[in-house]
């Protein structure tokens, strides 16, 4: 594996991962089971989603109006998906990358988010089911999934 892959690994890893609902702050990771998430989708009667963002294409930093740009065009596109979301942020703990707004979609398979994903530009996304560990998802056949 090479420097640059592992660093990126190492970066979503260790985000956090944050969505608004309802007026609390759920809060995921890369490392554990989130309770909370499966109740948000027992609740709406589903059994997976999918985490993702717009900004910073192939994690490259780009300007916060380029970066609204996209997301807007993200939300756009799920929208006509018919597809139910809640707002979030990624965030790094460290804070040596900039926090991204980012999508929380409720029953989106992970190979429909992988497209999805493609379509903009992204590295990589989360993908979780009910009950489950989320996983990090790499959009280039090339690299592995890392849990």
């Amino acid at each position: 594996m090479n420097t640059e892959r592992r660093l990126l690994i190492e970066r979503f890893t260790k985000a956090s991962y944050h969505i608004y609902t309802s007026g609390q702050e759920v809060t995921v990771s890369t490392h554990e089971r989130c309770f909370e998430i499966d109740k948000l989708l027992a609740a709406r009667g589903v059994t997976q989603w999918a985490y993702l963002t717009a900004e910073n294409p192939q994690a490259h930093i780009q300007s916060q109006e380029r970066n609204t740009h996209a997301n807007t065009r993200l939300e756009m596109k799920l929208r006509r998906m018919n597809k139910f979301f809640l707002f979030g942020e990624a965030r790094d703990p460290d804070k040596q990358w900039p926090a991204e707004k980012s999508f929380f979609i409720f029953d989106l398979n992970e190979q429909d988010a992988k497209i999805l994903a493609k379509e903009f530009d992204q590295a990589a996304f989360l993908h979780g089911v009910w009950g489950e560990i989320p996983r990090i998802i790499f959009t280039s056949d090339a690299q592995p999934s890392a849990k």
